[in-house]
């Protein structure tokens, strides 16, 4: 330092000196100029015998003090430079003979390098360890994304089977509704048929009514001209003879007849009944009553005293006109009560037979009621059992998400740890590298500072070397 010191303190002085002379020599050569200027003007020029004007112009005194400060800043770069230049040749003969002198030693033996060992072996079981649970958690959250998935999957599989069973509900509802439809349509098809068959049991009622008002006991008034003198003993025994022949011959007949007319006639009910085999053979009528007595009846079959005659009195032709008209009336009226009875049997049976449909119906509906509840009951408990698995699995998949935010945030750590580990080992290996080159470098100086008091012209110190060759050690 003491040498630097005296050479920059001999080349100011130095610069000083020459700083200080170089503007003298330049003052004066400006009289020398004049001069010259002088001499040419007398030998040229006889113009310049005139009187000078010795007036000095201001701007030439600036350009020339400008001048003069421009020379004095190039010479003292100038003086700069060569200063440097020489500090860096004797930095640079300073630097060889450093390089020399440790070419020539031989490198300490260190007892640190075993401490940095184990410490750099540590850090790296500690990094392999890092590496095998990065590895186990890397397996771990794989394992959890395929649980997750597969949550994920019942989940939709779930609401799949919701979605199914809604719309079975649904169909339901639509059936449930149809059946209900169906049961009031029915209900008022009862009604109407009962109203129906009301009104049909009145009718028949009426007519039936009228019918038996119309075939009651029948009463002949036959009025006859007695203007003449008839014979009365012996048309009545000649009829008599007559009527006892024929009733012998159609005895047969007149007994089948009679059963029929039984078999056909209900108890209770008048009937006037006809004989067309009589009626063929004479012209008189036969007016009689049923016995109220079905046993009776069955008991006098073989008898003709049955029929209670009323009277019996020959017919004229517009009487018997007249009776035949009645007869046909009765016997259509015989005809109509049948049709009428097997009407109202028709419809009794119709009306059993709707109302076994209506009690199928009602049976039908009960179950379908029965159905519907149920199918009901069964929908909200698997409804209810959705709910409840849906929130389970919501549950699982929030607590699976918050255990994987768990893991990554872990992983994340792990991640900061071995990163911050890897920044410590590169660190410690510099500090290493700097440690080493340090040692190196403070055991070479001593030799350096030795030999340099025999070295008048290698000023410098260890300090920027220092720094330089850390520098060059740290970028091998």
């Amino acid at each position: 330092m003491s040498l630097r010191n005296k050479r920059r303190s001999r080349s100011e002085h130095h610069f000083s000196a020459r700083s200080f002379t170089r503007p003298a020599l330049g003052s004066s050569t400006n009289p020398k100029t004049s001069n010259s200027e002088l001499v040419t003007a007398v030998s040229v020029n006889k113009s310049l015998l005139a009187p000078l004007n010795l007036e000095i112009d201001p701007k030439i005194q600036a350009l020339r003090n400008q001048e003069k400060d421009k020379i004095k800043g190039l010479n003292n770069r100038f003086v700069s430079f060569i200063d440097k230049v020489r500090l860096l040749e004797q930095q640079n003969k300073l630097l060889k003979t450093k390089w020399k002198l440790l070419q020539e030693q031989s490198a300490a033996s260190s007892d640190i390098d075993p401490l940095f060992n184990s410490y750099i072996s540590s850090l790296q079981r500690q990094l392999e360890q890092l590496n095998r649970d990065k590895h186990a958690f890397g397996v771990e959250n794989e394992h959890m994304h395929k649980l997750v998935d597969d949550y994920r999957e019942k989940i939709e599989d779930e609401r799949n089977k919701r979605t199914d069973a809604e719309n079975c509900l649904v169909y339901l509802k639509k059936d449930v509704d149809e059946g209900r439809i169906s049961l009031s349509h029915l209900g008022t098809l009862l009604s109407s048929m009962g109203d129906e068959i009301a009104f049909l049991k009145a009718v028949y009622d009426q007519e039936l009514d009228e019918l038996m008002g119309s075939t009651q006991e029948t009463c002949v008034v036959v009025e006859m001209d007695n203007s003449r003198d008839l014979d009365m003993d012996h048309i009545i025994s000649s009829v008599r003879a007559h009527y006892e022949e024929i009733a012998a011959r159609s005895k047969e007949e007149t007994e089948t007849c009679y059963r029929t007319q039984v078999r056909r006639t209900t108890l209770g009910q008048k009937q006037i009944v006809t004989i067309p085999a009589v009626f063929s053979a004479f012209p008189c009528t036969f007016v009689f009553f049923k016995k109220v007595s079905c046993g009776w009846a069955q008991a006098e079959m073989g008898k003709v005293t049955p029929f209670i005659f009323i009277f019996l009195v020959p017919l004229s032709s517009p009487h018997r006109h007249q009776f035949d008209q009645m007869a046909a009336q009765a016997s259509q009226y015989d005809s109509q009560l049948h049709n009428t009875q097997d009407e109202v049997a028709h419809l009794k049976g119709l009306i059993a037979h709707l109302q076994n449909e209506i009690s199928a119906v009602k049976k039908q509906a009960a179950n379908l009621k029965d159905g519907i509840n149920k199918m009901e009951a069964d929908g909200e408990k698997a409804s209810l059992y959705a709910k409840y698995h849906i929130r389970d699995l919501e549950e699982a998949l929030k607590r699976a998400k918050l255990e994987m935010a768990k893991q990554i945030k872990d992983y994340q750590t792990l991640v900061g740890i071995k990163m911050t580990l890897d920044i410590e080992i590169s660190t410690y290996k510099k500090m290493l590298e700097a440690e080493e080159c340090r040692m190196t470098l403070n055991y070479n100086p001593v030799q350096t500072h030795q030999a340099a008091p025999s070295r008048e012209n290698l000023p410098g110190t260890s300090g920027p070397v220092l720094i330089k060759m850390t520098q060059s050690m740290t970028y091998k």
